[in-house]
Protein backbone atom coordinates (compact mmCIF):
# COMPACT_ATOMS: atom_id res chain seq x y z
CA UNK A 1 0.00 0.00 0.00
CA UNK A 2 1.50 3.61 -0.86
CA UNK A 3 1.07 5.86 1.51
CA UNK A 4 -0.30 8.92 1.18
CA UNK A 5 1.51 11.97 -0.99
CA UNK A 6 2.09 15.23 -1.74
CA UNK A 7 0.65 15.99 -4.54
CA UNK A 8 2.72 18.41 -5.78
CA UNK A 9 5.74 15.95 -5.42
CA UNK A 10 3.87 13.46 -7.54
CA UNK A 11 3.64 15.92 -10.08
CA UNK A 12 7.00 17.26 -10.05
CA UNK A 13 8.36 13.47 -11.20
CA UNK A 14 6.22 14.04 -14.43
CA UNK A 15 6.59 17.64 -14.78
CA UNK A 16 9.65 19.00 -13.25
CA UNK A 17 11.90 16.51 -14.14
CA UNK A 18 11.89 19.12 -17.52
CA UNK A 19 14.96 20.60 -16.11
CA UNK A 20 16.61 18.19 -14.38
CA UNK A 21 16.76 15.19 -16.50
CA UNK A 22 19.54 14.67 -19.20
CA UNK A 23 18.54 14.72 -23.04
CA UNK A 24 19.24 11.13 -24.34
CA UNK A 25 20.07 10.66 -28.29
CA UNK A 26 17.93 10.74 -30.47
CA UNK A 27 18.13 7.56 -32.69
CA UNK A 28 17.30 8.22 -36.11
CA UNK A 29 14.47 7.12 -38.28
CA UNK A 30 12.45 5.44 -35.11
CA UNK A 31 9.09 7.33 -34.32
CA UNK A 32 8.18 6.79 -30.70
CA UNK A 33 4.68 7.15 -29.33
CA UNK A 34 3.99 7.16 -25.94
CA UNK A 35 0.43 6.21 -24.09
CA UNK A 36 -1.05 5.59 -20.69
CA UNK A 37 -0.68 2.13 -20.16
CA UNK A 38 -0.89 0.48 -16.77
CA UNK A 39 -3.53 -1.51 -17.55
CA UNK A 40 -4.89 -4.27 -19.50
CA UNK A 41 -3.11 -4.98 -23.12
CA UNK A 42 -0.55 -3.23 -24.19
CA UNK A 43 -2.87 -2.53 -27.51
CA UNK A 44 -5.06 0.71 -28.13
CA UNK A 45 -9.31 1.34 -29.24
CA UNK A 46 -10.56 3.66 -31.78
CA UNK A 47 -8.34 4.83 -33.91
CA UNK A 48 -4.59 4.40 -32.98
CA UNK A 49 -6.10 0.63 -32.54
CA UNK A 50 -7.49 0.23 -36.10
CA UNK A 51 -3.50 2.47 -36.85
CA UNK A 52 -1.99 -0.18 -35.13
CA UNK A 53 -3.51 -3.61 -35.92
CA UNK A 54 -3.64 -2.54 -39.63
CA UNK A 55 0.27 -1.65 -39.74
CA UNK A 56 -0.56 1.89 -41.32
CA UNK A 57 2.00 3.59 -40.10
CA UNK A 58 4.36 0.86 -40.76
CA UNK A 59 2.86 0.41 -44.51
CA UNK A 60 3.40 4.41 -44.66
CA UNK A 61 6.49 4.68 -43.56
CA UNK A 62 8.88 1.48 -44.68
CA UNK A 63 9.85 2.29 -47.94
CA UNK A 64 11.75 5.80 -46.22
CA UNK A 65 13.20 3.32 -43.57
CA UNK A 66 11.43 4.64 -40.48
CA UNK A 67 10.17 2.16 -38.11
CA UNK A 68 7.72 2.84 -35.14
CA UNK A 69 8.09 2.35 -31.92
CA UNK A 70 4.67 1.54 -29.08
CA UNK A 71 5.15 2.45 -25.82
CA UNK A 72 2.66 1.53 -22.93
CA UNK A 73 3.81 3.72 -19.79
CA UNK A 74 2.84 2.14 -16.42
CA UNK A 75 3.05 5.37 -14.71
CA UNK A 76 0.76 7.16 -17.21
CA UNK A 77 0.64 10.87 -18.11
CA UNK A 78 3.57 11.89 -16.09
CA UNK A 79 5.37 9.08 -17.41
CA UNK A 80 4.59 10.33 -20.82
CA UNK A 81 5.46 13.97 -20.02
CA UNK A 82 8.66 12.10 -18.70
CA UNK A 83 9.09 10.21 -22.24
CA UNK A 84 8.67 13.43 -23.99
CA UNK A 85 10.56 15.03 -21.69
CA UNK A 86 13.71 13.08 -22.11
CA UNK A 87 13.43 12.80 -25.43
CA UNK A 88 12.72 9.15 -25.30
CA UNK A 89 9.13 10.04 -26.66
CA UNK A 90 8.45 12.23 -30.10
CA UNK A 91 4.85 11.82 -29.58
CA UNK A 92 2.33 11.33 -26.60
CA UNK A 93 -1.10 10.45 -26.33
CA UNK A 94 -2.75 11.77 -22.87
CA UNK A 95 -5.19 13.60 -20.54
CA UNK A 96 -5.71 17.23 -19.98
CA UNK A 97 -3.71 17.71 -16.30
CA UNK A 98 -0.82 15.90 -17.65
CA UNK A 99 -0.69 18.00 -20.75
CA UNK A 100 -1.67 21.13 -19.05
CA UNK A 101 0.88 20.47 -16.42
CA UNK A 102 3.14 19.41 -18.69
CA UNK A 103 3.05 22.88 -20.97
CA UNK A 104 2.43 25.05 -17.81
CA UNK A 105 5.86 23.37 -16.13
CA UNK A 106 7.72 24.11 -19.21
CA UNK A 107 7.60 21.24 -21.93
CA UNK A 108 7.75 22.12 -25.49
CA UNK A 109 5.28 20.37 -26.83
CA UNK A 110 2.28 21.06 -29.50
CA UNK A 111 -1.01 19.72 -29.52
CA UNK A 112 -2.45 18.08 -33.37
CA UNK A 113 -5.70 16.66 -32.53
CA UNK A 114 -7.95 15.30 -30.01
CA UNK A 115 -8.56 11.98 -28.97
CA UNK A 116 -11.87 11.92 -26.97
CA UNK A 117 -14.72 9.76 -24.80
CA UNK A 118 -12.59 8.42 -21.48
CA UNK A 119 -14.96 7.06 -18.94
CA UNK A 120 -14.93 6.05 -15.47
CA UNK A 121 -16.63 5.18 -12.54
CA UNK A 122 -16.18 5.82 -8.83
CA UNK A 123 -15.87 2.85 -7.08
CA UNK A 124 -16.09 1.25 -3.44
CA UNK A 125 -15.70 -2.27 -1.42
CA UNK A 126 -19.09 -4.19 -1.79
CA UNK A 127 -19.24 -4.03 1.62
CA UNK A 128 -19.08 -0.14 1.95
CA UNK A 129 -20.88 2.35 4.33
CA UNK A 130 -19.81 4.93 1.90
CA UNK A 131 -22.78 5.42 -0.49
CA UNK A 132 -22.73 9.34 -1.90
CA UNK A 133 -19.71 11.79 -2.85
CA UNK A 134 -19.79 13.50 0.68
CA UNK A 135 -19.60 10.62 2.52
CA UNK A 136 -15.98 10.61 1.06
CA UNK A 137 -15.32 12.94 3.14
CA UNK A 138 -12.17 11.93 5.51
CA UNK A 139 -11.67 8.58 3.65
CA UNK A 140 -8.88 7.18 1.91
CA UNK A 141 -9.49 7.62 -1.49
CA UNK A 142 -7.25 5.84 -4.20
CA UNK A 143 -6.02 8.10 -7.54
CA UNK A 144 -3.52 8.05 -10.21
CA UNK A 145 -1.60 11.12 -8.83
CA UNK A 146 -1.24 13.54 -12.21
CA UNK A 147 -3.59 11.76 -14.23
CA UNK A 148 -7.19 12.88 -16.23
CA UNK A 149 -8.78 10.68 -13.14
CA UNK A 150 -7.14 12.40 -10.89
CA UNK A 151 -8.48 15.92 -12.17
CA UNK A 152 -11.67 14.17 -12.15
CA UNK A 153 -11.78 13.60 -8.78
CA UNK A 154 -11.29 17.33 -7.89
CA UNK A 155 -14.46 18.19 -10.78
CA UNK A 156 -16.27 15.68 -8.85
CA UNK A 157 -15.57 16.74 -5.22
CA UNK A 158 -16.07 20.50 -5.82
CA UNK A 159 -19.62 19.83 -7.41
CA UNK A 160 -20.30 18.16 -4.05
CA UNK A 161 -18.68 20.93 -1.88
CA UNK A 162 -15.52 18.91 -0.78
CA UNK A 163 -12.13 19.66 -1.71
CA UNK A 164 -8.43 17.36 -2.41
CA UNK A 165 -8.08 18.34 1.68
CA UNK A 166 -10.87 17.02 2.73
CA UNK A 167 -10.19 13.01 1.70
CA UNK A 168 -6.15 11.32 2.15
CA UNK A 169 -5.59 11.10 -1.20
CA UNK A 170 -3.29 7.76 -1.67
CA UNK A 171 -1.45 7.52 -5.11
CA UNK A 172 -2.49 3.75 -6.57
CA UNK A 173 -3.34 2.33 -9.65
CA UNK A 174 -3.29 -0.71 -12.10
CA UNK A 175 -3.77 -3.73 -9.94
CA UNK A 176 -2.29 -2.31 -6.62
CA UNK A 177 -5.59 -0.49 -6.99
CA UNK A 178 -7.71 -3.13 -7.57
CA UNK A 179 -6.37 -5.19 -4.67
CA UNK A 180 -6.15 -2.25 -2.59
CA UNK A 181 -10.18 -1.43 -2.76
CA UNK A 182 -11.17 -5.28 -2.71
CA UNK A 183 -8.93 -5.84 0.46
CA UNK A 184 -10.19 -2.62 2.28
CA UNK A 185 -6.84 -0.67 2.35
CA UNK A 186 -8.43 1.81 0.63
CA UNK A 187 -12.23 3.45 1.29
CA UNK A 188 -12.68 4.45 -2.65
CA UNK A 189 -11.12 5.13 -6.14
CA UNK A 190 -11.73 5.55 -9.98
CA UNK A 191 -12.20 2.25 -11.38
CA UNK A 192 -13.55 0.25 -14.44
CA UNK A 193 -16.86 -1.69 -14.64
CA UNK A 194 -14.90 -4.78 -14.62
CA UNK A 195 -14.36 -4.78 -10.81
CA UNK A 196 -18.68 -4.30 -10.70
CA UNK A 197 -19.26 -7.71 -13.00
CA UNK A 198 -16.75 -9.72 -11.07
CA UNK A 199 -18.28 -8.64 -7.11
CA UNK A 200 -15.18 -6.67 -5.81
CA UNK A 201 -16.79 -3.53 -6.20
CA UNK A 202 -19.46 -1.54 -5.94
CA UNK A 203 -20.51 1.97 -7.74
CA UNK A 204 -21.50 5.29 -6.19
CA UNK A 205 -20.89 8.02 -9.29
CA UNK A 206 -20.09 7.39 -12.90
CA UNK A 207 -19.22 9.63 -15.94
CA UNK A 208 -21.37 7.61 -18.09
CA UNK A 209 -24.14 9.57 -18.90
CA UNK A 210 -23.12 13.10 -17.25
CA UNK A 211 -21.85 16.32 -19.18
CA UNK A 212 -18.66 15.82 -21.12
CA UNK A 213 -16.15 17.81 -19.01
CA UNK A 214 -16.37 14.79 -16.95
CA UNK A 215 -14.94 12.55 -19.74
CA UNK A 216 -10.90 12.54 -20.67
CA UNK A 217 -10.48 15.10 -24.01
CA UNK A 218 -6.99 13.01 -24.44
CA UNK A 219 -4.50 15.19 -27.17
CA UNK A 220 -2.15 14.18 -29.46
CA UNK A 221 0.90 15.58 -28.71
CA UNK A 222 4.20 16.09 -30.53
CA UNK A 223 7.64 17.58 -29.22
CA UNK A 224 7.92 20.57 -30.66
CA UNK A 225 11.82 20.10 -31.62
CA UNK A 226 10.51 16.99 -33.64
CA UNK A 227 8.35 19.00 -35.30
CA UNK A 228 10.35 21.85 -36.22
CA UNK A 229 13.03 19.25 -37.70
CA UNK A 230 10.39 16.50 -39.21
CA UNK A 231 7.03 18.64 -40.45
CA UNK A 232 6.96 16.15 -43.34
CA UNK A 233 6.70 13.35 -41.16
CA UNK A 234 4.26 14.90 -38.67
CA UNK A 235 2.03 15.61 -41.18
CA UNK A 236 2.29 12.06 -42.78
CA UNK A 237 1.71 10.43 -39.51
CA UNK A 238 -1.22 12.68 -38.60
CA UNK A 239 -2.41 11.99 -41.83
CA UNK A 240 -2.91 8.15 -41.43
CA UNK A 241 -3.92 8.74 -37.56
CA UNK A 242 -7.03 10.44 -38.79
CA UNK A 243 -7.30 7.76 -41.62
CA UNK A 244 -7.72 5.40 -38.86
CA UNK A 245 -10.25 7.34 -36.40
CA UNK A 246 -12.41 7.80 -39.83
CA UNK A 247 -12.56 3.69 -40.64
CA UNK A 248 -13.39 3.81 -36.79
CA UNK A 249 -16.55 6.32 -37.13
CA UNK A 250 -17.86 4.33 -40.09
CA UNK A 251 -19.56 1.20 -37.47
CA UNK A 252 -20.00 1.89 -33.82
CA UNK A 253 -20.58 -1.43 -33.25
CA UNK A 254 -18.23 -3.06 -34.89
CA UNK A 255 -15.56 -0.39 -33.70
CA UNK A 256 -17.07 -1.80 -29.97
CA UNK A 257 -16.15 -4.88 -30.83
CA UNK A 258 -13.02 -4.37 -31.96
CA UNK A 259 -11.70 -2.50 -28.85
CA UNK A 260 -12.01 -5.71 -26.90
CA UNK A 261 -8.86 -6.40 -28.20
CA UNK A 262 -7.65 -4.10 -25.17
CA UNK A 263 -9.23 -6.97 -23.02
CA UNK A 264 -11.72 -4.96 -22.31
CA UNK A 265 -15.55 -7.01 -22.23
CA UNK A 266 -17.87 -5.63 -25.32
CA UNK A 267 -20.58 -5.56 -22.98
CA UNK A 268 -18.26 -2.82 -20.67
CA UNK A 269 -17.64 -1.22 -24.03
CA UNK A 270 -20.90 -0.91 -24.77
CA UNK A 271 -22.15 0.62 -21.25
CA UNK A 272 -19.65 3.19 -21.43
CA UNK A 273 -20.05 4.06 -24.74
CA UNK A 274 -23.11 3.49 -25.99
CA UNK A 275 -24.67 7.06 -25.05
CA UNK A 276 -22.50 9.17 -27.57
CA UNK A 277 -22.18 9.46 -31.50
CA UNK A 278 -18.90 7.38 -33.04
CA UNK A 279 -18.82 10.48 -35.05
CA UNK A 280 -17.85 12.90 -31.23
CA UNK A 281 -16.32 9.73 -30.23
CA UNK A 282 -14.13 9.50 -32.82
CA UNK A 283 -13.68 13.78 -33.89
CA UNK A 284 -10.16 14.74 -34.04
CA UNK A 285 -10.99 18.25 -34.06
CA UNK A 286 -9.51 20.65 -31.61
CA UNK A 287 -12.95 22.20 -31.25
CA UNK A 288 -14.77 24.20 -28.54
CA UNK A 289 -15.70 21.26 -26.79
CA UNK A 290 -11.80 20.74 -26.23
CA UNK A 291 -10.38 24.43 -25.88
CA UNK A 292 -13.05 25.34 -23.59
CA UNK A 293 -12.79 22.39 -22.02
CA UNK A 294 -8.95 22.92 -21.70
CA UNK A 295 -9.48 26.85 -20.85
CA UNK A 296 -11.61 25.24 -17.34
CA UNK A 297 -9.06 23.35 -16.73
CA UNK A 298 -6.43 25.57 -16.63
CA UNK A 299 -7.77 27.46 -14.01
CA UNK A 300 -9.39 24.71 -12.21
CA UNK A 301 -5.79 23.14 -11.70
CA UNK A 302 -4.35 26.70 -10.84
CA UNK A 303 -7.19 27.16 -7.85
CA UNK A 304 -5.93 23.39 -6.70
CA UNK A 305 -2.07 24.24 -6.55
CA UNK A 306 -1.61 21.56 -9.17
CA UNK A 307 0.08 24.18 -11.81
CA UNK A 308 1.92 27.23 -10.85
CA UNK A 309 0.94 29.44 -13.70
CA UNK A 310 -1.12 29.00 -16.47
CA UNK A 311 -0.92 29.63 -20.10
CA UNK A 312 -2.78 30.69 -23.57
CA UNK A 313 -2.93 27.03 -24.97
CA UNK A 314 -4.41 29.18 -28.80
CA UNK A 315 -0.88 30.13 -28.50
CA UNK A 316 1.40 27.80 -26.72
CA UNK A 317 -0.53 24.56 -27.35
CA UNK A 318 -2.66 24.27 -30.09
CA UNK A 319 -0.98 23.35 -33.78
CA UNK A 320 -4.26 23.34 -36.36
CA UNK A 321 -2.34 23.86 -40.08
CA UNK A 322 -1.25 20.22 -39.97
CA UNK A 323 -4.73 18.50 -39.45
CA UNK A 324 -6.32 21.06 -41.19
CA UNK A 325 -4.03 20.23 -44.10
CA UNK A 326 -4.83 16.78 -43.63
CA UNK A 327 -8.63 17.07 -43.38
CA UNK A 328 -8.73 19.03 -46.32
CA UNK A 329 -6.37 16.63 -48.74
CA UNK A 330 -8.48 13.46 -47.38
CA UNK A 331 -11.96 15.21 -48.04
CA UNK A 332 -13.40 14.69 -44.73
CA UNK A 333 -13.24 18.52 -43.49
CA UNK A 334 -17.14 17.97 -43.06
CA UNK A 335 -16.75 14.24 -41.93
CA UNK A 336 -16.81 15.73 -38.06
CA UNK A 337 -18.55 18.58 -36.78
CA UNK A 338 -17.34 20.85 -34.60
CA UNK A 339 -18.59 20.30 -31.23
CA UNK A 340 -19.67 22.59 -28.54
CA UNK A 341 -18.72 22.61 -24.93
CA UNK A 342 -21.75 20.56 -24.01
CA UNK A 343 -20.40 17.97 -26.62
CA UNK A 344 -23.50 19.42 -29.34
CA UNK A 345 -22.35 19.80 -32.75
CA UNK A 346 -22.65 23.32 -33.74
CA UNK A 347 -24.80 23.46 -36.56
CA UNK A 348 -23.66 25.62 -39.54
Amino acid sequence: MKKTINILLILALGVAVFGATPGFAQPEKVIRIGFPGGSGRPLSAGGWGYVQAKNLFEEEFKKDGWTIEYNYIKTAGPGVNEGLANNSLDFGSHGDLPVLSARAGGLKIKALAAVRGGTSHLLVPTNSNIRTIKDLKGKRVGVNVGTWTHALLIKVLKDNGLTMKDIKVINTSGTAFETALTTGDIDAGFGSLSLIRSGRAREIWTTVGRHVRYQNTNTFVVREEFLKKHPDIVKRLLKVYVKGLYLASLNKNETLKFNTRTGTALADLVTDNGGQSIKYLTSPKLDGQVTQQYKDSLVLFKDNGLIRKTFDPEKDLYERKYLDEVLKELKLENHWPNYDINGNPIKK
